[in-house]
């Protein structure tokens, strides 16, 4: 029995199983090794996509809040000089004197914005609702801004030809004074907080931005995860289900961040646009 079992398992034998198997096995390891190396390569590849997307929402969050904070200023400047205006009018009480007076409009850049942000690949329900915000509010903003020069305009033509009408002075000067406040009233209610909701959003967004270019992986996870999580109840979990609730907890979770960053910003804002350039 040994016998017939040395002969039938010999050396030769077993040479040939141990070929024919490495013969099997090359290409089925170069395959797998291939798959590895694949998916690694595509694991780097998405990194470095993110990473990229991270840097552009960055620039792109920096210039929008630069020109939001330009034309907050600028604006506040304006309506302050509209005040002016109006209170140097009230103090004209004669029925013979015409009020002329008035205050250039600011040159009104443009708020930029850049439209293929949402679409970036950053896996990160928060930042990829807070950039569709964003985009909604920069466009409705640069909206608003592109009818205030020409709704001003129409103020001062008005005034010059009840002028040229010769309305009474006392009638032409309460009509001016009146078109005037209500345009600023309009400009500092609607427009400046309107800006101010927009710097609001910005500022949430880029800060938690910032978080993903240094922790992108453990940011999202903790934040937004799920896994290896545990949830005492079904409240818990809706926070970090991906869902309009999840948003507002995280948007409550930064506040105080928020306010801190945007006092700051805005003094800087402050500072750098004191004297803001008005031309009609």
């Amino acid at each position: 029995m040994i016998n017939l079992f040395t002969h039938t398992f010999n050396e030769a034998f077993l040479d040939k199983w141990q070929t024919l198997i490495g013969a099997a096995a090359g290409p089925f390891l170069a395959i797998i090794l291939s798959a590895i190396g694949f998916w690694f390569r595509s694991k780097y590849v998405a990194w470095k996509e993110r990473k990229e997307a991270i840097r552009q929402i960055e620039v792109s969050i920096a210039r929008s809040m630069n020109d939001m904070y330009r034309t907050q200023q600028e604006l506040i400047y304006f309506v302050e000089m509209v005040k002016k205006l109006v209170s140097t009018g009230q103090r004209i009480t004669d029925d013979r004197t015409y009020l002329i007076d008035e205050t250039n409009f600011p040159h009104l850049k443009e708020v930029s914005s850049d439209s293929s942000l949402p679409i970036l690949k950053i896996k990160s329900y928060y930042i990829h609702n807070k950039l569709l915000v964003n985009d909604m509010a920069i466009s409705a903003t640069n909206h608003m801004l592109s009818g205030l020069k020409g709704s001003y305009s129409k103020i001062l033509d008005n005034n010059k030809f009840l002028i040229a009408l010769r309305q009474n002075p006392q009638e032409q000067r309460s009509t001016y004074l009146e078109n005037l406040t209500g345009f600023a009233n309009t400009v500092e209610g609607d427009v400046l907080s309107s800006i101010t909701n927009s710097l609001k959003a910005l500022m949430e967004t880029k800060l938690y931005n910032l978080k993903l270019m240094k922790h992108p992986i453990f940011t999202v996870w903790k934040y937004e995860g799920k896994s290896f999580k545990f949830f005492k109840d079904m409240d818990e979990l809706k926070k970090y289900s991906g869902n309009l609730e999840a948003l507002d907890a995280l948007d409550k979770l930064f506040d105080k961040d928020v306010k801190q960053a945007l006092n700051k910003a805005e003094e800087r804002g402050r500072n750098v646009y004191q004297v803001p350039k008005t031309s009609e």
